[in-house]
């Protein structure tokens, strides 16, 4: 893994408050080689946004853009968000799925990259003998298709239920809008998660006490798997559960429904202690594609003390996290991003580019397979903690020889190790101890070190004359290149 860039966001602005206690980054999406950062200023009447922007490339920035929510989004009523489609156009979104009533109000602001406003698509749903209810927080997932061609889908994780009554019994749910141009409303299509080894709080009619209580977390894996995560209780609102896995069972579920509807079943619940960690800001799990090797990012750490710490880990089995093996984390320990309390509450979002694409929201939007179209080895992802951090990350999954690039150590024994190098410069990651060896082609020993496990090891090999060269790692040899 190769770090491009990285920067402090707590800094990154054109001076337009650097440190606004009332100042929120929300979400972070990408159009045409641009990363856009939304931000919302809630002590501005009528609720200022600001679009602040980077190249992806090198992380310079650019110059903010600027706007209100006027007109219907105006409405304080709505919950609003700004993302984008997969065609780059911006999408200033309300949306208002009231549980004391029966009715669905939502508002679509379309407008170009350069933040010009195209036009409004709105849908207001009438009286239904049997409707959608949620209750009245529920997380952003994401924006896909094209909105100029009216055929899109909008997705959010909420807990959902059916029937015209408040009161009802509330789901933990995802819920996708899905438009289409020749049709007059959208379909709404809601998948359930079914308890199992973790049960989420039981939220029945229960209003919400802060913002992010009841607030669901759902990423598409493939067609029969999904990841959820939970984010806030009544008594705790600032904590989450842990990442779960469900499975398309085939099953339907039906209770007070118009018709039965998907449900998916848990099968498994992520407890290993060197990927999953409770700081509060450490919500959400961002699968990636590196050509045929599956990975997920996991935010593992997030404090003012220690900073920022993400994880990367290899998925080898998508049906279970005991698959998961950890490779890498970033940023490294020479460098710390602390997170102000301020912004602990705030969501990590991590962003992958595919080869082709013009625009990349969160990866909880789509699923691996749909984001990464081609079968290149490489991948480049985008890491966010809002009011904190943004760096930019290339990763490559190589065999032999490797000039730069994670080697993988594939049997069940060596997948506890990986070492990546960046020109002369050897690092190496172990949850085991390790006995590395550098042999150069004649069998001659050049480098020789004992690593303690949990610990990573970075060499400096510029004492090394160029060529090829042997790295045994507990006995294990692979070969690389110096040049």
């Amino acid at each position: 893994m190769e770090s491009l860039w990285e920067m402090d966001m707590s800094k990154a602005s054109d001076g337009d408050a650097v440190d606004d206690a009332f100042q929120n980054n929300h979400n972070l999406f990408i159009i045409d080689d641009i990363i856009y950062v939304y931000v919302e200023k809630y002590n501005i009447p009528g609720e200022r946004i600001t679009l602040r922007r980077f190249d992806t490339a090198t992380g310079s920035y650019l110059p903010d853009l600027h706007a209100d929510f006027s007109e219907e989004l105006a409405n304080t009523a709505l919950q609003r968000f700004v993302m984008a489609d997969q065609r780059g156009h911006i999408a200033m979104i309300g949306l208002n799925a009231n549980p004391i009533t029966n009715y669905i109000n939502l508002y679509i602001q379309v407008y170009d990259s350069d933040l010009n406003f195209i036009k409004t698509i709105s849908y207001l749903s009438g009286e239904k003998e049997k409707s959608d209810r949620f209750l009245p927080n529920f997380e952003w997932l994401g924006l896909t298709g094209d909105l100029m061609s009216g055929n899109f889908n909008l997705a959010i994780g909420c807990w959902h239920a059916w029937g015209n009554a408040w009161g009802n019994v509330y789901y933990p749910s995802r819920c996708e809008f899905d438009f289409s141009k020749a049709a007059t409303e959208p379909a709404i299509n809601i998948t359930r998660y079914d308890s199992d080894k973790y049960v989420f709080e039981s939220r029945s009619d229960t209003p919400a006490q802060k913002p992010w209580i009841g607030m669901l977390f759902s990423t598409k894996i493939d067609d029969d798997y999904h990841l959820v995560q939970g984010f806030g209780t009544n008594a705790n609102p600032d904590t989450h559960s842990p990442v779960l896995l469900y499975k398309d069972n085939g099953e339907r579920h039906s209770l007070s429904a118009k018709e039965p509807y998907l449900m998916l079943n848990q099968t498994d619940v992520l407890s290993d202690k060197n990927l999953t960690y409770h700081d509060t800001g450490c919500f959400g799990a961002f699968p990636v594609n590196v050509g045929d090797e599956k990975l997920m990012i996991l935010p593992y750490e997030r404090n003012e003390a220690s900073g920022i710490v993400f994880k990367l880990a290899r998925w080898t089995d998508s049906s279970s996290f005991s698959s998961l093996s950890s490779l890498w984390q970033f940023p490294d320990n020479e460098t710390k991003y602390p997170c102000p309390i301020k912004y602990q509450t705030l969501r990590p979002k991590v962003v992958t580019i595919s080869s082709g694409s013009t625009s990349r929201q969160a990866d909880t939007n789509l699923a691996p397979n749909e984001q990464d179209a081609s079968s290149s080895p490489t991948a480049t992802f985008y890491a966010y903690m809002p009011g904190s951090f943004l760096g930019a990350y290339k990763v490559s999954v190589v065999d032999d020889p490797i000039a730069s690039g994670i080697t993988l150590f594939t049997d069940g024994t060596h997948r506890d190790y990986s070492y990546h190098m960046s020109g002369r410069t050897l690092k190496l990651i172990s949850r085991s101890s390790v006995d590395l060896k550098v042999y150069g082609t004649d069998g001659r020993l050049v480098y020789s070190s004992w690593i303690p496990a949990e610990t990573s090891e970075i060499i400096n090999l510029d004492f090394l004359q160029s060529g090829m060269y042997l790295i045994s790692i507990n006995g294990r040899c692979d070969k690389f290149e110096l040049r």
